[in-house]
Protein backbone atom coordinates (compact mmCIF):
# COMPACT_ATOMS: atom_id res chain seq x y z
CA UNK A 1 0.00 0.00 0.00
CA UNK A 2 2.83 2.40 0.82
CA UNK A 3 4.36 1.69 -2.58
CA UNK A 4 1.03 2.44 -4.25
CA UNK A 5 0.71 5.80 -2.45
CA UNK A 6 4.31 6.62 -3.32
CA UNK A 7 3.64 5.82 -6.98
CA UNK A 8 0.51 8.00 -7.08
CA UNK A 9 2.33 10.86 -5.36
CA UNK A 10 5.15 10.59 -7.91
CA UNK A 11 2.64 10.82 -10.75
CA UNK A 12 1.12 13.94 -9.19
CA UNK A 13 4.53 15.56 -8.92
CA UNK A 14 5.32 14.72 -12.54
CA UNK A 15 1.98 16.12 -13.70
CA UNK A 16 2.47 19.32 -11.72
CA UNK A 17 6.00 19.65 -13.03
CA UNK A 18 4.86 19.25 -16.62
CA UNK A 19 2.12 21.81 -16.09
CA UNK A 20 4.55 24.38 -14.72
CA UNK A 21 7.02 23.78 -17.55
CA UNK A 22 4.38 24.19 -20.26
CA UNK A 23 1.61 26.48 -19.00
CA UNK A 24 -1.26 26.41 -21.45
CA UNK A 25 -4.09 28.68 -22.53
CA UNK A 26 -6.81 26.99 -24.57
CA UNK A 27 -8.79 28.90 -27.21
CA UNK A 28 -12.08 27.67 -28.60
CA UNK A 29 -11.78 28.94 -32.19
CA UNK A 30 -8.93 29.90 -34.49
CA UNK A 31 -9.49 33.70 -34.54
CA UNK A 32 -9.15 33.75 -30.74
CA UNK A 33 -6.01 31.64 -31.07
CA UNK A 34 -4.51 34.36 -33.28
CA UNK A 35 -5.46 37.07 -30.79
CA UNK A 36 -3.98 35.09 -27.90
CA UNK A 37 -0.75 34.52 -29.82
CA UNK A 38 -0.39 38.25 -30.36
CA UNK A 39 -1.26 39.23 -26.78
CA UNK A 40 0.98 36.64 -25.09
CA UNK A 41 3.91 36.82 -27.52
CA UNK A 42 7.14 36.71 -25.53
CA UNK A 43 5.56 35.14 -22.46
CA UNK A 44 5.79 31.55 -21.24
CA UNK A 45 2.31 30.58 -22.44
CA UNK A 46 1.62 27.84 -24.93
CA UNK A 47 -1.60 28.53 -26.85
CA UNK A 48 -3.69 25.54 -27.94
CA UNK A 49 -6.78 25.82 -30.14
CA UNK A 50 -9.34 23.05 -29.78
CA UNK A 51 -12.19 23.72 -32.24
CA UNK A 52 -11.13 24.25 -35.85
CA UNK A 53 -14.72 23.51 -36.95
CA UNK A 54 -16.16 26.31 -34.80
CA UNK A 55 -19.56 25.65 -33.24
CA UNK A 56 -19.89 22.31 -35.09
CA UNK A 57 -16.93 20.94 -33.19
CA UNK A 58 -17.27 17.76 -31.16
CA UNK A 59 -14.88 17.51 -28.24
CA UNK A 60 -12.18 14.88 -28.68
CA UNK A 61 -10.04 13.08 -26.10
CA UNK A 62 -7.10 15.25 -27.20
CA UNK A 63 -9.22 18.36 -26.57
CA UNK A 64 -10.10 17.17 -23.08
CA UNK A 65 -6.45 16.47 -22.27
CA UNK A 66 -5.50 19.96 -23.45
CA UNK A 67 -8.28 21.58 -21.43
CA UNK A 68 -7.42 19.59 -18.32
CA UNK A 69 -3.86 20.93 -18.48
CA UNK A 70 -4.94 24.51 -19.20
CA UNK A 71 -4.76 27.43 -16.81
CA UNK A 72 -7.33 29.50 -18.71
CA UNK A 73 -9.83 29.07 -21.55
CA UNK A 74 -10.54 31.88 -24.02
CA UNK A 75 -14.10 31.66 -25.38
CA UNK A 76 -15.97 33.62 -28.03
CA UNK A 77 -18.94 33.97 -25.68
CA UNK A 78 -21.60 32.63 -28.09
CA UNK A 79 -21.75 30.02 -30.85
CA UNK A 80 -19.93 27.35 -28.84
CA UNK A 81 -22.38 24.73 -27.56
CA UNK A 82 -19.46 22.55 -26.45
CA UNK A 83 -18.56 25.18 -23.83
CA UNK A 84 -21.33 23.97 -21.51
CA UNK A 85 -19.76 20.52 -21.43
CA UNK A 86 -16.32 22.00 -20.82
CA UNK A 87 -17.55 24.07 -17.89
CA UNK A 88 -19.34 21.06 -16.43
CA UNK A 89 -16.17 18.97 -16.59
CA UNK A 90 -13.72 21.70 -15.57
CA UNK A 91 -15.57 24.31 -13.48
CA UNK A 92 -12.34 25.34 -11.77
CA UNK A 93 -10.69 26.64 -14.96
CA UNK A 94 -11.30 30.39 -15.49
CA UNK A 95 -13.02 31.26 -18.77
CA UNK A 96 -12.07 34.50 -20.53
CA UNK A 97 -15.07 35.80 -22.48
CA UNK A 98 -13.70 37.56 -25.55
CA UNK A 99 -17.21 38.57 -26.60
CA UNK A 100 -18.02 40.43 -23.38
CA UNK A 101 -20.06 43.56 -24.06
CA UNK A 102 -20.59 42.85 -27.77
CA UNK A 103 -24.17 43.16 -28.99
CA UNK A 104 -24.65 40.19 -31.30
CA UNK A 105 -26.60 40.42 -34.53
CA UNK A 106 -29.45 37.88 -34.70
CA UNK A 107 -29.54 35.55 -37.66
CA UNK A 108 -32.19 36.77 -40.07
CA UNK A 109 -34.45 35.29 -42.72
CA UNK A 110 -31.45 33.94 -44.56
CA UNK A 111 -31.68 30.78 -42.41
CA UNK A 112 -33.32 28.21 -44.68
CA UNK A 113 -34.56 24.73 -43.80
CA UNK A 114 -35.24 22.07 -46.40
CA UNK A 115 -38.77 20.70 -46.22
CA UNK A 116 -37.62 17.42 -44.74
CA UNK A 117 -35.18 18.93 -42.27
CA UNK A 118 -35.74 18.28 -38.59
CA UNK A 119 -36.73 21.59 -37.04
CA UNK A 120 -36.22 20.42 -33.48
CA UNK A 121 -33.78 22.60 -31.57
CA UNK A 122 -31.77 21.88 -28.49
CA UNK A 123 -31.33 24.09 -25.46
CA UNK A 124 -28.74 26.17 -27.34
CA UNK A 125 -31.09 27.21 -30.14
CA UNK A 126 -31.49 30.79 -28.92
CA UNK A 127 -27.74 31.19 -28.52
CA UNK A 128 -26.98 29.80 -31.96
CA UNK A 129 -29.46 32.20 -33.53
CA UNK A 130 -27.08 34.98 -32.54
CA UNK A 131 -24.30 35.46 -35.05
CA UNK A 132 -20.96 34.53 -33.52
CA UNK A 133 -18.64 35.88 -36.24
CA UNK A 134 -17.52 38.93 -34.25
CA UNK A 135 -13.92 38.74 -35.48
CA UNK A 136 -14.86 39.57 -39.08
CA UNK A 137 -15.54 43.09 -37.85
CA UNK A 138 -12.16 44.67 -37.26
CA UNK A 139 -13.58 47.09 -34.64
CA UNK A 140 -15.11 44.12 -32.80
CA UNK A 141 -11.86 42.18 -33.13
CA UNK A 142 -10.15 45.11 -31.42
CA UNK A 143 -12.73 44.91 -28.63
CA UNK A 144 -12.12 41.18 -28.29
CA UNK A 145 -8.38 41.82 -27.98
CA UNK A 146 -9.07 44.36 -25.23
CA UNK A 147 -11.41 41.96 -23.45
CA UNK A 148 -8.84 39.17 -23.51
CA UNK A 149 -6.07 41.50 -22.35
CA UNK A 150 -8.08 42.97 -19.47
CA UNK A 151 -9.11 39.56 -18.20
CA UNK A 152 -5.58 38.17 -18.53
CA UNK A 153 -4.26 41.11 -16.50
CA UNK A 154 -6.58 40.15 -13.65
CA UNK A 155 -5.72 36.46 -13.86
CA UNK A 156 -1.97 36.76 -14.46
CA UNK A 157 -0.62 40.11 -13.29
CA UNK A 158 2.95 38.78 -13.41
CA UNK A 159 2.91 39.16 -17.20
CA UNK A 160 1.11 42.51 -17.22
CA UNK A 161 3.92 44.39 -18.94
CA UNK A 162 4.06 41.87 -21.79
CA UNK A 163 0.30 41.79 -22.26
CA UNK A 164 -0.08 45.57 -22.26
CA UNK A 165 2.77 46.19 -24.70
CA UNK A 166 1.55 43.49 -27.08
CA UNK A 167 -2.07 44.63 -26.87
CA UNK A 168 -1.14 48.24 -27.66
CA UNK A 169 0.98 47.12 -30.61
CA UNK A 170 -1.66 44.77 -32.01
CA UNK A 171 -4.46 47.29 -31.51
CA UNK A 172 -2.48 49.80 -33.59
CA UNK A 173 -2.11 47.16 -36.32
CA UNK A 174 -5.85 46.49 -36.29
CA UNK A 175 -6.71 50.20 -36.24
CA UNK A 176 -4.56 50.72 -39.34
CA UNK A 177 -6.17 47.69 -40.97
CA UNK A 178 -9.64 49.14 -40.38
CA UNK A 179 -8.60 52.42 -41.98
CA UNK A 180 -7.26 50.59 -45.02
CA UNK A 181 -10.47 48.62 -45.44
CA UNK A 182 -12.66 51.68 -44.90
CA UNK A 183 -10.77 53.67 -47.52
CA UNK A 184 -10.86 50.82 -50.04
CA UNK A 185 -14.56 50.07 -49.60
CA UNK A 186 -15.85 53.65 -49.42
CA UNK A 187 -16.63 53.83 -53.18
CA UNK A 188 -18.69 50.63 -52.90
CA UNK A 189 -21.03 51.79 -50.14
CA UNK A 190 -24.51 50.27 -50.52
CA UNK A 191 -23.44 47.58 -53.00
CA UNK A 192 -25.40 44.35 -52.73
CA UNK A 193 -23.76 40.99 -52.19
CA UNK A 194 -24.63 37.33 -51.69
CA UNK A 195 -22.36 35.37 -49.37
CA UNK A 196 -21.72 31.66 -48.92
CA UNK A 197 -22.97 31.52 -45.33
CA UNK A 198 -23.85 33.86 -42.48
CA UNK A 199 -20.28 34.83 -41.59
CA UNK A 200 -20.17 38.41 -42.83
CA UNK A 201 -22.98 40.56 -41.36
CA UNK A 202 -20.62 42.45 -39.00
CA UNK A 203 -18.18 42.98 -41.85
CA UNK A 204 -20.97 44.19 -44.14
CA UNK A 205 -22.29 46.55 -41.47
CA UNK A 206 -18.84 48.08 -40.96
CA UNK A 207 -18.14 48.74 -44.62
CA UNK A 208 -21.57 49.52 -46.06
CA UNK A 209 -22.41 46.36 -47.98
CA UNK A 210 -25.95 44.95 -48.09
CA UNK A 211 -26.16 41.17 -47.83
CA UNK A 212 -29.19 40.26 -49.93
CA UNK A 213 -29.05 36.55 -49.17
CA UNK A 214 -26.74 33.69 -48.23
CA UNK A 215 -26.32 30.40 -50.05
CA UNK A 216 -26.51 28.46 -46.80
CA UNK A 217 -26.99 29.32 -43.13
CA UNK A 218 -24.40 26.72 -42.12
CA UNK A 219 -21.14 26.37 -44.00
CA UNK A 220 -21.39 22.58 -44.28
CA UNK A 221 -25.14 22.06 -44.67
CA UNK A 222 -26.79 20.51 -47.71
CA UNK A 223 -28.51 22.87 -50.16
CA UNK A 224 -31.72 21.66 -51.75
CA UNK A 225 -32.36 21.88 -55.52
CA UNK A 226 -35.24 24.24 -54.82
CA UNK A 227 -32.98 26.56 -52.87
CA UNK A 228 -30.42 26.55 -55.68
CA UNK A 229 -33.10 27.48 -58.22
CA UNK A 230 -34.31 30.26 -55.93
CA UNK A 231 -30.83 31.78 -55.68
CA UNK A 232 -30.12 31.41 -59.40
CA UNK A 233 -33.33 33.29 -60.21
CA UNK A 234 -32.49 35.99 -57.66
CA UNK A 235 -29.12 36.57 -59.32
CA UNK A 236 -30.60 36.58 -62.82
CA UNK A 237 -33.20 39.15 -61.80
CA UNK A 238 -30.62 41.34 -59.99
CA UNK A 239 -27.43 41.68 -62.05
CA UNK A 240 -25.92 44.08 -59.51
CA UNK A 241 -25.61 41.41 -56.78
CA UNK A 242 -22.04 40.14 -56.44
CA UNK A 243 -21.64 36.47 -55.49
CA UNK A 244 -19.08 35.27 -52.94
CA UNK A 245 -18.05 31.84 -51.70
CA UNK A 246 -15.49 31.19 -48.96
CA UNK A 247 -12.03 29.73 -48.94
CA UNK A 248 -11.58 26.43 -47.07
CA UNK A 249 -15.25 25.49 -47.47
CA UNK A 250 -16.83 23.26 -50.15
CA UNK A 251 -17.84 25.45 -53.08
CA UNK A 252 -19.65 23.03 -55.42
CA UNK A 253 -23.08 24.57 -54.71
CA UNK A 254 -21.75 28.11 -55.12
CA UNK A 255 -20.04 27.14 -58.37
CA UNK A 256 -23.26 25.59 -59.66
CA UNK A 257 -25.27 28.70 -58.76
CA UNK A 258 -22.71 30.97 -60.41
CA UNK A 259 -22.63 28.84 -63.55
CA UNK A 260 -26.43 28.63 -63.87
CA UNK A 261 -26.81 32.37 -63.24
CA UNK A 262 -23.97 33.25 -65.61
CA UNK A 263 -22.05 35.02 -62.88
CA UNK A 264 -18.46 35.16 -61.75
CA UNK A 265 -17.76 33.65 -58.33
CA UNK A 266 -15.33 35.27 -55.89
CA UNK A 267 -13.95 33.75 -52.67
CA UNK A 268 -13.66 35.49 -49.31
CA UNK A 269 -11.61 34.40 -46.30
CA UNK A 270 -13.44 34.08 -42.97
CA UNK A 271 -10.10 33.98 -41.08
CA UNK A 272 -10.57 30.46 -39.73
CA UNK A 273 -7.16 29.15 -40.81
CA UNK A 274 -3.67 30.56 -40.63
CA UNK A 275 -1.35 28.45 -42.73
CA UNK A 276 2.30 28.72 -41.78
CA UNK A 277 2.06 32.18 -40.18
CA UNK A 278 -0.85 32.10 -37.73
CA UNK A 279 0.19 35.13 -35.69
CA UNK A 280 -0.23 37.39 -38.75
CA UNK A 281 -3.01 35.40 -40.42
CA UNK A 282 -5.94 37.59 -39.39
CA UNK A 283 -4.51 40.71 -41.00
CA UNK A 284 -3.52 38.69 -44.07
CA UNK A 285 -7.06 37.29 -44.39
CA UNK A 286 -8.68 40.71 -44.16
CA UNK A 287 -6.29 42.20 -46.71
CA UNK A 288 -7.05 39.24 -48.96
CA UNK A 289 -10.75 40.13 -48.63
CA UNK A 290 -10.00 43.76 -49.47
CA UNK A 291 -8.33 42.75 -52.72
CA UNK A 292 -11.01 40.22 -53.67
CA UNK A 293 -13.90 42.62 -53.02
CA UNK A 294 -12.22 45.48 -54.89
CA UNK A 295 -11.67 43.17 -57.86
CA UNK A 296 -15.23 41.81 -57.65
CA UNK A 297 -16.80 45.27 -57.57
CA UNK A 298 -14.69 46.43 -60.48
CA UNK A 299 -15.77 43.41 -62.50
CA UNK A 300 -19.45 43.80 -61.64
CA UNK A 301 -19.91 47.47 -62.40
Amino acid sequence: MKKLFAFIFALILIACGNRSQHPTIVTTIFPLYVMALNITDGSQWQIVNIAPEGHHHQLTPANLRAIEAASFIISNGIGEPFMERIQQLYPHIPVINAGFGIEAIPYTGTHHHDDDEDDDHDDHADELWLNEHFWLSVPLARLQVRNITEQLLRLDSANAEIYLANAVRYDAVLEHLHLILSDTFAPFYGRRIMTFHDAFPYFARDYGFEIIDTISHEADSEISPGRIIELVNLLKDNPDIVLFAERFYPSAAAQLIAREAGRELFELDSAISGGNDPINSYVAAMLFNRDVIARAMAAAY
